[in-house]
Formats: C-alpha cells, structure tokens, sequence
C-alpha cells in the first residue's frame, strides 16, 4: 500500500469509524485489505482504495473496507490464554508472596476500554476465591 493510500485510509476511518489508524498498523491495514481486495478483483489494495475513494458501488465498498478493518469480536476476555495465565500462575504466586501485607497493587500501562476492566474481573474474581468469606 502506498503512503496516499494509506493516508487515504487513515482519513476514511477516521471521519466515518471514529478509528485513529496509526503509522505503526500499516501491516495490519495490509493484512485485512489484501483479501477483501482480491475477493473485491482488484489488483491491488490501493486499486481498491481508488475505487472506494471514486465512490464506487454507491457506498458498499467503502463499508467493506471500514468493516475489514474494525474489530469484530465481541468476547469480553477475547484473547483467553493471557487471563488463564494471569488467573491460574502469576495472581496466586503473587497472593502468596504477599499474604502478610494482604495488599497488592496492580498498573495497567497504555491501556484503555475493556481491557483494564477485564483484568480488574479477573484479579477480583482469583482473590475472591483464594480468600472464601472476606
């Protein structure tokens, strides 16, 4: 993809997605767009994107593309095996190193939306029961 198009991109989802797509993710704007452009027939992503920029298809390629690149899982705990490790390795290790203080603090860095709700549920639900009746 080239810069244009992926700053064509860049533009689309953020006026119509609300999606700040940063520099960094062009490997992942390739990896959704280069199926949907195939499926699509075109050559390329940025063929595709001339396409949806000339407003081809009255809209619906454009909605394709924003729906390539939009997270479409639901789950709450969607990535599993980091929320097992958590619940079942490092909180009961930390637990029973701190058994004593009986206090424990936890930073979440750089995150935001479900993910630091989805670790507090996870340490409350392993405290709660390592810890019966408190």
């Amino acid at each position: 993809m080239t810069p244009n198009g992926f700053a064509y991109l860049q533009q689309l989802l953020l006026e119509h997605a609300g999606i700040l797509l940063e520099p960094e993710k062009l490997y992942l704007a390739e990896a959704r767009l280069e199926p949907l452009a195939a499926q699509e027939g075109f050559e390329s992503i940025d063929a595709l994107l001339d396409a949806v920029q000339a407003g081809a298809d009255a809209g619906l390629l454009e909605r394709k593309v924003i729906e390539a690149m939009t997270n479409s899982e639901t789950s709450f705990f969607r990535d599993l095996q980091p929320f097992e490790a958590l619940r079942k390795q490092v909180l009961p290790e930390l637990i029973a190193r701190r058994a004593t203080e009986r206090a424990l603090t936890i930073w979440s860095a750089a995150a935001a939306g479900r993910s630091p709700t989805a670790w507090r549920c996870c340490c409350a639900s392993t405290f709660r029961s390592s810890q019966p009746g408190r």
